[in-house]
């Protein structure tokens, strides 16, 4: 078992183009991945997602989820934002919905209200725990309570307890006052030594995926407020330029995903003018299913190949400069 793993880690690092999926974003500005800035949260979910796809190996599950949770941990590894499953990007029972996506709201606002940079392992186990979770419930559709989900809620509320240590104010020990001493002439100031100004980095691409139901080119609700959430990003921070890319699974005939994938960039670009981005600052383009972001052969329904790429570029971050 140990040798399949090490031999199927070996192909996915050689083929790290296909396996390595960018982060896939779902509902929050946060999402967009620079890239090649690796945290400690970064390195905890490598980790993680490595552990988790071992799991998978030992229970026989050698299939697309697999090798997906290794893909996670490798672009992890490599600096981009991986973010927790979107609701969507799973075949789902209905009646186990509502858990995960309340579980799904509680677990980003942990990310968010500083879990990635305060408590980068606790907050790297909890997400770790919510994928598993969403895979075995598309897995076993008929388990009400599965062994990921129990994982989960117990790492959520250690994530929780942690986090709310980190913020709690620290106390600070008062310095004893001095005795009071004789009046001596005060001694000339030094000269301040320059102080190094803050501009900003180089410009960096951001990249934010907006996945789409099977044969659809319909915006979900929790698509919806990603691209309302861009959309006041990038009226607040100035690019020189978007492009939306539509892309598609690989059922159906070529021409037809063509123009499915070209639909579905439409609809991202109409929804950015309608939140008031410009239509001159957008370029659309279509590729079908072509470029997709798993290879699974012809004629194959793919939630991970239905989306729409949106791309653009912003300042990166705040550096020192002595001029």
């Amino acid at each position: 078992m140990l040798t399949k793993r090490l031999l199927s880690a070996t192909v996915l690092l050689a083929g790290v183009a296909a396996l390595a999926v960018p982060a896939a974003a779902d509902d929050i500005p946060i999402q967009f991945s620079a890239g090649k800035q690796i945290s400690a949260f970064g390195e905890a979910l490598h980790r993680d997602y490595y552990e988790l796809a071992g799991d998978r190996t030992q229970i026989d599950i050698n299939d697309e989820d697999w090798t997906y949770f290794l893909g996670k941990g490798f672009s992890a590894h490599e600096g981009y934002l991986v973010i927790p499953e979107p609701m969507n990007a799973r075949d789902l029972d209905m009646t186990i919905e509502d858990p995960l996506e309340n579980a799904r709201i509680a677990l980003m606002q942990m990310l968010e209200d500083g879990g990635r940079d305060l408590i980068p392992n606790q907050a790297s186990k909890a997400q770790v725990a919510f994928d598993c979770w969403m895979e075995e419930a598309e897995r076993d559709r008929q388990k009400r309570h599965s062994v990921c989900q129990q994982r989960f809620e117990t790492a959520m509320a250690n994530a929780q307890s942690a986090l709310a240590s980190a913020r709690a104010p620290q106390p600070t020990q008062q310095a004893a006052m001095p005795a009071p001493k004789a009046a001596v002439p005060a001694a000339a100031a030094p000269a301040p030594a320059p102080v190094p100004k803050m501009v900003a980095g180089p410009r960096v691409i951001k990249e934010n995926w907006v996945f789409f139901d099977w044969d659809s080119a319909r915006l979900s609700s929790t698509a919806n407020q990603l691209v309302a959430e861009m959309a006041r990003f990038l009226i607040s921070n100035r690019s020189s330029g978007i492009t939306v890319v539509g892309h598609t699974d690989t059922s159906g005939t070529n021409a037809y995903n063509f123009d499915l994938s070209r639909h579905r960039a439409n609809t991202v670009r109409d929804e950015l003018v309608r939140h008031g981005v410009q239509a001159d600052r957008i370029r659309v383009d279509a590729v079908g299913e072509t470029d997709s972001a798993e290879n699974l052969g012809d004629g194959v329904r793919s939630a991970r190949n239905r989306r729409v790429l949106v791309a653009f570029d912003v300042e990166g971050p705040m550096v020192m400069s002595s001029k």
